[in-house]
């Protein structure tokens, strides 16, 4: 009786929490952090983590492989000089909010599932409303000013984010029409689904059609549904109205965007094949790729002061950074979670869970669906819904107090640092005792430490210049904007030799012509 109570009264605060995040992620912005899209969404998500932390009372029964959790250990030891904190605490992050999902949806999974849908829909329709007046040009006023018009990114800064909101928002929408044929559910389907035609993110697009008919491939479809969809968007195919595929400027744009995709793959496979068993290290690909940009196609996007922050694909990412063989470990246990899902008793939630596993498929094969804080979320929370049949393994009180106490600490520290870094970064850029503590609280973000850098170099500080450039350089090996630091820094002390060696390497790196071309001609002729 005592433990049935316990657990009522932690299920209900993690229901609280949980819920509260489907219509506060998408919509939380602040202009006080650098980002004022996506920061404020992962400190929002951070500091939820925290306090459902101590309602973490049980974990699913699951099965995983010994040699995934080997190999992962290797690579982490092989790799102790990267950036792991954000990586390894951005998955502990994602354990914990899909065990607290399993803990909350084991009894009800269905009635769990429609509240996140009550959840989502205010969320939905401001997104859309937003959204909606960007496209048309409508100027917004009051807490509105800031959002660009004739762009419609909505809250999230990035029309691809607005997709995937959309895409995954959709899915939760269908399972309401399912299931209570309310006709609200299908008129935000149908809105979402024409602002997602003209966002014309592709891997979107093809991902939400894959999402709605393979789950439903032996069931009628319903034609009244989706006629009314198809007409109006062949109307405005064929008569040019608005329409994004028959815009010349839009075909030419991502026609560029498919050669540089192609460029970024190819330049991918170089990089694997030099590095296949263990990788660059997680959190390295954009500073590793630059001296590969033209390794097998020539990449334009890529200049000396212009990086690739993503490989547009899952699997190429975790090639690079991981190697090869644990790459195709996780495709091995994703193919595997497939299989599972595919073999379940059909019903409405088991249909709704193959259609997101199938969506972050694509996204996985080819976007990026963890950069931004609700698709991490929307991800924990299926898996943990998807889980919450798994037979249950209850922490014991000594368990239960060195996971809270640990992951509180670890979680703690990562939201604190990164919320006060970002925080300072945004509000006292030119700040150098500011700075120099936004770079002490999260190294990894190396844009932080080259603001403290370029000040130091202006202040003569040549000493801090080299020593952080040096730090940097042990995470970001290879990282060109610290080598250019180090040589301005070597030459201004007057210690040629090493400003020399510098010049090389960063020439090595970013090419021939490059800004310090000339300082290279003066110091290094000989």
């Amino acid at each position: 009786m005592i433990y049935q109570t316990y657990k009522m009264i932690h299920d209900n605060w993690s229901r609280r929490v949980l819920l509260a995040n489907f219509f506060l992620l998408p919509l939380i912005i602040g202009p006080f952090f650098i980002n004022f899209f996506r920061d404020p969404k992962w400190v929002l998500l951070y500091f939820s983590t925290l306090l459902l932390l101590p309602f973490t009372r049980s974990i699913p029964q699951i099965k995983v492989p010994k040699l995934f959790i080997g190999l992962f250990l290797l690579i982490i030891i092989y790799h102790f000089q990267a950036p792991l904190s954000p990586f390894l605490l951005d998955m502990l992050c994602f354990t914990l909010l899909c065990f607290v999902t399993y803990n909350v949806a084991q009894k009800s999974p269905d009635n769990f599932l429609e509240q996140i849908g009550k959840f989502n829909l205010p969320a939905t329709i401001l997104v859309l409303c937003i959204s909606y007046l960007q496209l048309f040009k409508i100027p917004l006023s009051g807490p509105f000013e800031f959002f660009p018009v004739g762009n419609f990114t909505s809250f999230f800064g990035n029309t691809i984010f607005t997709g995937e909101f959309l895409a995954l928002s959709c899915l939760l929408l269908l399972y309401g029409w399912e299931t209570q044929k309310k006709k609200i559910y299908l008129v935000l389907i149908f809105l979402s689904l024409i602002l997602i035609y003209y966002l014309f993110s592709r891997m979107v697009i093809l991902g939400i059609i894959l999402a709605y008919f393979i789950p439903r491939w032996k069931k009628k479809i319903p034609i009244k549904v989706l006629l009314p969809l198809f007409l109006i968007l062949g109307a405005l195919a064929f008569t040019q109205i608005g329409s994004p595929l028959t815009s010349k400027g839009l075909l030419n744009t991502k026609r560029s965007s498919f050669d540089q995709r192609w460029s970024l793959v190819l330049n991918s496979l170089a990089m694997i094949k030099d590095r296949p068993f263990f990788g660059f290290g997680p959190g390295r690909f954009s500073i590793s790729y630059i001296p590969y940009r033209n390794a097998i196609k020539h990449d334009p996007f890529v200049t000396e002061h212009r990086h690739r922050d993503d490989p547009h694909s899952g699997p190429l990412r975790v090639a690079v950074e991981f190697g090869l063989p644990f790459a195709l470990m996780i495709l091995f246990l994703w193919s595997k979670l497939f299989g599972s899902f595919i073999k379940r008793k059909e019903s409405y939630l088991n249909r709704f869970l193959l259609g997101v596993l199938i969506f972050y498929t694509i996204d996985f094969l080819f976007g990026f669906p963890w950069l931004l804080p609700y698709p991490f979320f929307f991800a924990a929370v299926c898996l943990g819904i998807g889980l919450s049949g798994q037979k249950e393994i209850v922490l014991g009180r000594k368990a239960k107090k060195i996971v809270i106490i640990l992951s509180f600490l670890l979680i703690g520290f990562r939201t604190g640092s990164y919320s006060l870094s970002r925080y300072l970064a945004k509000n006292y850029p030119n700040d150098f005792t500011k700075m120099g503590l936004a770079c002490k609280l999260t190294p990894y973000m190396w844009e932080n430490c080259y603001q403290r850098v370029k000040m130091a170099n202006r202040y003569g500080k040549y000493n801090e210049v080299i020593d952080i450039s040096k730090k940097l350089r042990s995470l970001y090996p290879g990282h060109s904007a610290f080598i250019k630091s180090s040589a301005i820094a070597f030459v201004k002390k007057g210690q040629i030799k090493k400003a020399c060696d510098n010049l090389q390497y960063y020439e090595k790196i970013v090419g021939k012509e490059n800004s310090l071309k000339n300082f290279a001609q003066s110091f290094c002729n000989d």
